[in-house]
C-alpha cells in the first residue's frame, strides 16, 4: 500500500536532527534570551503542537515567571 503525500510531510516535520538544528538556529539568532526562546517555540509548535511552555529556573531552582 502506498502512503499519502501527507506521510512524507509528517516525517519531515518530525525529523529529529532537522528539528533540533532549526531550534538551535532560532536560539542562536539573537542575543536576547526571551526572544530566542520565543523563536525556538515558534519552530517547535510549527512542527509538533499547538503550544509551547518554557520554565526558566534561577540559581536556586525557583521558576522565574513572566
Amino acid at each position: 500500500m502506498e502512503g499519502t503525500g501527507d506521510d512524507r510531510g509528517d516525517k519531515a516535520r518530525l525529523d529529529r536532527p532537522t528539528l533540533l538544528a532549526d531550534a538551535q538556529a532560532a536560539l542562536a539568532s539573537t542575543l536576547d534570551l526571551l526572544e530566542g526562546l520565543r523563536r525556538a517555540c515558534r519552530v517547535l509548535t510549527g512542527r509538533l503542537g499547538d503550544r509551547c511552555t518554557v520554565d526558566l529556573l534561577d540559581e536556586g531552582g525557583w521558576c522565574r515567571g513572566r
